[in-house]
């Protein structure tokens, strides 16, 4: 697999993965840690990756790397790199053939309900077998006692659904897998190309979201800007 290759499929995990970790009808904002260890074309370490959502967009930052801002009316989801001030924009509704083609092949996004339970940070957890891709598998722990869960469903099917009705993703059944988590994800490890990825939840936040986090700032111009970097340092 080449590099190039590589980096497109560790942006279908990162843009998939995410679809499992959204929450709450107010705005909501929280971090997790990501810990990569011998997964191919990144380097072992940590990185911090920063969530925001509201009932219309959703925004996702790869430390200082990269900011992805999604527009659930517009279905287009839009790629910055913060250092150069470059972006570019990706029409869910009319992608790339050969990234629909790839996304088909190798996406089969499954979540099944275990009744294994565990404390994990403080909250009661119930572990979710989580299969990504055919190379991607994994579980996750989810928990109810995290703040915003009482959300978590009515955004997340909102999300979903917005997704869902986009050529990109329509043949993934999101809602379905929303219904069956039923929590916050705390904790997850995968399995990605024989190393292995950690993401661990480290604080949530309700409060009300600035509108120009969901805008590309007026002095980026357009650009070419891979869909996805090194994930850790």
């Amino acid at each position: 697999m080449n590099i190039k290759k590589g980096a497109r499929l560790t942006a279908a995990f990162v843009l998939a993965s995410s679809l499992f970790i959204h929450a709450a009808r107010a705005d909501i904002c929280w971090e997790a840690e990501t810990i990569m260890t011998n997964v191919p074309h990144n380097s072992n370490g940590s990185s911090i990756q920063r969530y925001y959502l509201t009932t219309s967009a959703f925004r996702l930052e790869l430390d200082d790397k990269k900011v992805y801002i999604l527009d659930h009316n517009t279905k287009k989801l839009y790629t910055l790199d913060p250092k150069k001030k470059k972006f570019s924009v990706l029409d869910l509704n009319n992608p790339p053939w050969l990234l629909a083609a790839m996304l088909a092949a190798v996406l089969s996004p499954r979540v099944v309900r275990t009744g294994e339970l565990k404390t994990i940070s403080g909250y009661r957890c119930r572990r979710c077998g989580v299969h990504v891709a055919i190379f991607i598998n994994g579980e996750c722990w989810f928990s109810d006692e995290v703040e915003g869960c009482g959300e978590f469903r009515v955004l997340a099917r909102k999300m979903a659904a917005a997704v869902e009705h986009t050529s990109l993703f329509s043949w993934i059944d999101i809602t379905g897998a929303f219904d069956r988590v039923g929590g916050f994800p705390v904790y997850a490890v995968y399995h990605v190309w024989g190393g292995t990825v950690e993401m661990k939840l480290i604080r949530v936040e309700q409060k009300s979201l600035d509108p120009d986090l969901f805008i590309v700032p007026k002095d980026y111009i357009p650009g070419k800007v891979r869909l996805a970097s090194k994930c850790a340092n």
